[in-house]
């Protein structure tokens, strides 16, 4: 009897055995990257569920995506780039900008989604046909869909300017000086403007500084292809007059909490998550009462406004199985194909989707609120950052050499550019 029953035991085990790995070999888990921040962790997650909930079968097997935040040491890139040469990267990821789409496509790590099938359905479903094109690397493919977009605006203390004889705010640098010198006659430990990052080389930090107060003066691309083609003029004219700014003691450069907010200071750039925020933390802060949202300002009045963003998109590894890469993109497609998912996104993270008919889809137009307008407008208009390789290594020279020595008075603007131009320059022929 024992005998039978360690028998009967045997082949249950074995019979489970076999299911567990016949279950194993019918379905994929396939791991998606969400970008380090709890907000988009929490969307991603929600929208990973209500995909598995579809049971969705690719290639015979049934699949489940599983949403994690991307490592962050010692960066985010870099963590990337270390899972790609390990051997361990995920199926997709977003959370990538187009410099940095384009050194992982030329190096082949990522897919060209614009050979996928229903990839232009998809842009066509997101109006997005024209706008895409700004995403286009420098081989002629789309590396990369994008889905967040923080163009850089900035916020004004409408109230303490209108203390200053200022109905508005300034639309010229002359202007902004003028500003900044009535601050400090009447308000002497009030600043024009905050913002600490203006002295950091960190690469990144230019796209909150240089590239918004460029593309405001002009409409030229800073890099075309392998070559540089900024606008000498533009250029300059910003570094002098962050320079002037920080010669006249109207910059604040060290790191205060939520200075705007505090008073210490009437004009910051904003991410377009902070009117949210200030809702639930600073309900006396009230749009069009104490505060309203501009682009960045020209060196002299402009007809029409530039904006500049530093979005981030979608990409597919093509070190992914097969069956990893097509479970991945049906999970992409599944989520933005539904308006409704775009809608819980702002919802989730308070910034606005990256699609060309917010003010007009009947699903998602409500998101369009005072605050939010000018959001809209600068999501479809504006430039994307720079769509090369070495983009990296270009930040860090426009920040160590030129911006921050221009600012604090150690290079005349124009020897700052000169600088520049030539490091540049010299790095693009390597």
């Amino acid at each position: 009897m024992k005998r039978l029953t360690l028998l009967g035991l045997t082949l249950v085990f074995c019979l489970l055995s076999f299911i567990i790995f016949v279950q194993a070999q019918d379905s994929m888990e396939v791991l998606f990257w969400t970008r380090p921040n709890p907000l988009w962790t929490e969307y991603w997650e929600k929208m990973a569920v209500k995909y598995n909930d579809t049971n969705p079968v690719i290639a015979g097997k049934k699949v489940t995506i599983k949403a994690m935040p991307m490592p962050t040491k010692p960066s985010s890139e870099a963590a990337i780039q270390m899972s790609i040469s390990a051997g361990t990267i995920v199926g997709g990821s977003e959370n990538i900008v187009t410099g940095f789409a384009s050194l992982l496509a030329s190096e082949g790590q990522l897919v060209a989604l614009d050979e996928l099938p229903g990839f232009w359905d998809l842009i066509k479903t997101r109006a997005m046909t024209t706008t895409i094109k700004r995403w286009t690397a420098p081989d002629g493919h789309i590396y990369i869909v994008p889905n967040f977009s923080n163009p850089k605006l900035y916020v004004w203390r409408i109230d303490i300017l209108k203390k200053l004889a200022f109905e508005k705010p300034p639309v010229s640098y002359n202007e902004a000086l003028e500003l900044g010198k009535r601050l400090k006659e009447k308000y002497p430990d009030k600043f024009l403007m905050a913002d600490d990052r203006m002295v950091d080389p960190t690469w990144w930090k230019r796209w909150g500084d240089f590239f918004p107060f460029y593309y405001a003066n002009t409409n030229t691309p800073f890099m075309t292809g392998n070559k540089l083609t900024a606008n000498d003029k533009a250029a300059i004219e910003v570094f002098d007059f962050l320079h002037k700014l920080y010669e006249k003691n109207y910059l604040l450069t060290a790191k205060v909490k939520d200075p705007f907010v505090q008073g210490l200071c009437v004009w910051k750039r904003i991410n377009s998550w902070d009117p949210v925020r200030w809702k639930k933390k600073y309900p006396e802060m009230v749009f069009s009462q104490n505060y309203i949202i501009t682009g960045p300002i020209p060196s002299t009045p402009a007809k029409t406004a530039n904006f500049f963003t530093d979005e981030k998109g979608l990409v597919i590894y093509t070190k992914a199985s097969p069956e990893e890469k097509k479970a991945i993109w049906d999970f992409y497609k599944f989520v933005l194909s539904n308006p409704k998912n775009d809608a819980l996104y702002f919802e989730t993270t308070g910034v606005l989707p990256v699609r060309g008919d917010v003010t007009f889809n009947p699903i998602i137009n409500y998101l369009l609120t005072p605050e939010t307008e000018l959001w809209s407008k600068a999501v479809s208009l504006a430039i994307p950052s720079i769509n090369h390789p070495k983009f990296s290594e270009i930040m860090e020279f426009i920040g160590i050499e030129g911006l921050i020595p221009a600012i604090k008075g150690e290079k005349s603007p124009e020897q700052a550019w000169i600088d520049v131009k030539v490091d540049i320059e010299t790095l693009l022929k390597q």
